[in-house]
Order: structure tokens, then sequence, then C-alpha cells
């Protein structure tokens, strides 16, 4: 995207901060903000990508359903009604990815 100033940087940051408290999709924030999607996008990896460690997610899992021994699999439900089974040995890292994912849906 070339150069941004400091100043730019600061207002796409609080406009993602603004985005991630409206629980809109990215698409429907920006067409109510008339930005564009994609510029939203990029300075929304940027932040990301500065945010060491993850942010806490503020809404809590509804669910979690731990794998005894003799299970394969286990379950994971979202307060946006998305409901996951992973396998028992599924990476963490992973996992944090898919959960960030989902978090924006």
């Amino acid at each position: 995207m070339g150069q941004h100033t400091d100043a730019e940087r600061k207002q796409w940051f609080e406009l993602v901060s603004e985005f991630e408290e409206s629980g809109l999709s990215r698409a429907k924030f920006c067409k109510q903000k008339s930005i564009s999607l994609n510029t939203f996008t990029y300075y929304r990896s940027l932040r990301l990508k500065q945010e060491k460690p993850v942010k806490e997610f503020k809404s809590p899992f509804l669910e979690l359903s731990l794998p005894s021994a003799s299970l394969e699999s286990f379950r994971l439900s979202f307060p946006n009604g998305v409901n996951l089974t992973l396998p028992q040995q599924f990476n963490d890292r992973q996992l944090a990815k898919l959960i960030e994912v989902i978090r924006t849906c």
C-alpha cells in the first residue's frame, strides 16, 4: 500500500477497534463507513501483526466439551453459532488462527 503516516495508521487502527466492537462483518462495517474493504483489510492485518500476544476474546465460549481418554475429538461452540469438532491432537497454533477467523464471521 505504500507509505502511510502515523496519523493515517492511527485513524485506521481506531476504525479496526470500532469494527471489532461492532459485531458486524467486515463488508457491512466498511459499507456503513463508506471505506474500501481492501484498504480496511490491509490496515487490520497490520494491526493484528503488531498485537503480541494475541488479544483475549471478549466473548467467552458457550461450551467446551473436553475429550475423555477414549474419544478422538472435541467440540467447541461459539456465541455466533459456529460449532467446531476437532481432533484431539489439533495443533494449538492452527486452533488460535481458526478461532481468529471465526471471531470475524
